[in-house]
């Protein structure tokens, strides 16, 4: 993993932040699939990471 890739994961990590808090006021549905989506998204770039090994 370069530094690149971690940039781009902490750049995902606050957008996934940023969204979490805009919906956390919603429904607790809402906040459940922004939980999803940003584990998804963390496995998804460990994998692509992992694979350009």
């Amino acid at each position: 993993m370069n530094h690149k890739d971690l940039w781009l994961l902490l750049d995902v990590t606050i957008k996934h932040s940023i969204c979490c808090t805009r919906i956390w006021q919603g429904q607790p549905i809402q906040k459940f699939w922004c939980l999803v989506n940003a584990v998804a998204c963390l496995l998804i770039f460990l994998a692509d990471s992992s694979n350009g090994l």
